[in-house]
């Protein structure tokens, strides 16, 4: 019997907007939902994963309404680099 490793893919957000500007999300992920909650909980902290409604229901509406943009996946296997530069 083997031992497979789960695929691990990079995904990245190159136009992701948390606040109305457009910045840069990734991650490492084996799904692209797991690569968004990553970000999601990196993004807000672990006041996100909150299940009391009145710590967690702010977070979780402000993480509902991200602006991801376009998405790109590449497999771990590739070189790939990116450069952003930008700001106000």
């Amino acid at each position: 019997m083997t031992d497979t490793k789960p695929e691990l893919l990079l995904y990245v957000w190159e136009e992701f907007s948390p606040d109305h500007k457009d910045g840069l999300a990734f991650a490492v992920a084996e799904t692209e939902e797991q690569a968004k909650e990553m970000v999601r909980v990196n993004l807000y902290g672990p006041r996100y994963l909150e299940e009391d409604p009145s710590l967690g229901c702010f977070w979780r509406e402000a993480a509902e309404r991200l602006e991801w943009g376009p998405m790109q996946v590449f497999r771990i296997d590739q070189s790939v680099a990116f450069a952003v530069i930008g700001g106000e």
